[in-house]
């Protein structure tokens, strides 16, 4: 493997082993050489100095996107998805959920580097809801959070994002192996997680609107049946639906924007 070392500086010191500002001495050429042949025999099992050169470079550019991510804490990105959600009512609710369980009882995981939030951090956001008896509060919470993670990882494959959550340097979703799995008291029989992961992939299996609208109704959570049949092609969006539920006998109708704990393929 050839390296180029850099340009040639007849002014240097003729015995000097460092490069000056503008290239080496014939000395210091030779010096560098024997430094990467050496640590070309050290890895040679592992790929050489190419192997080395090419591993350092990835330190650096990953050194160099922590540089980037650094100030762009858990909250901002919060904050970002939460301004993606149309209805401003949904919104409001969003942002004041989080405001009330993370930023006033967590607020060093609030303020954290939104890339460097671990699962730990976010477990114990869910369990301090979860054991004040709040389990609703704590599965809303949980599909927030991992919706808006899951925005910032989606941010170059899906041009509906906004660029803005590039700057979160997003590689992995902390939420993804936090489950909610807790029964309820009118669960009736509930399928596993073995066994809602079979009926996912057999759904997946078939092309008929059917099966379609089955897996829509899991990845909502098990919304209720006759409230997905409402939906039109303009309430639905890659991370999120929007549920029209009408109330009372006046037919009132509520807009409710509801993540889906399962992005769709």
């Amino acid at each position: 493997t050839r390296i180029r070392l850099g340009l040639y500086d007849s002014s240097a010191p003729p015995a000097s082993l460092k490069p000056t500002k503008k290239g080496y001495s014939l000395a210091a050429a030779r010096y560098k050489a024997n430094e990467l042949a050496a640590k070309h025999q050290e890895a040679k099992a592992a790929g050489g100095l190419e192997a080395v050169i090419k591993e350092e470079k990835a330190i650096e550019e990953e050194k160099k996107a922590e540089l980037a991510a650094a100030g762009y804490s858990l909250e901002k990105m919060y904050v970002l998805y939460a301004e993606s959600i149309d209805l401003l009512e949904t919104r409001r609710q969003i942002k004041s959920l989080f405001n009330k369980n993370v930023k006033l009882a967590f607020p060093e995981i609030a303020e954290k580097q939104a890339n460097k939030v671990t699962r730990e951090d976010v477990f114990e956001v869910l369990k301090l809801i979860l054991d004040a008896g709040h389990k609703r509060t704590a599965e809303k919470m949980h599909s927030y959070l991992r919706a808006a993670y899951e925005k910032a990882m989606n941010v170059t494959r899906d041009v509906t994002i906004s660029a803005e959550f590039k700057n979160f340097k997003i590689k992995h979703n902390p939420i993804t192996d936090i489950t909610m799995s807790g029964k309820k008291r009118n669960d009736k029989n509930p399928l596993s997680e073995r066994d809602l992961q079979k009926y996912y992939r057999l759904l997946g299996e078939s092309d008929s609107p059917e099966a379609a609208f089955l897996k829509l109704h899991l990845c909502t959570a098990g919304q209720r049946v006759a409230q997905l049949k409402r939906l039109k092609n303009k309430d639905i969006r890659r991370d999120l639906i929007t549920i029209h539920d009408i109330k009372g006998r006046g037919d009132i109708v509520r807009n409710i924007q509801e993540p889906l704990r399962v992005t769709m393929p």
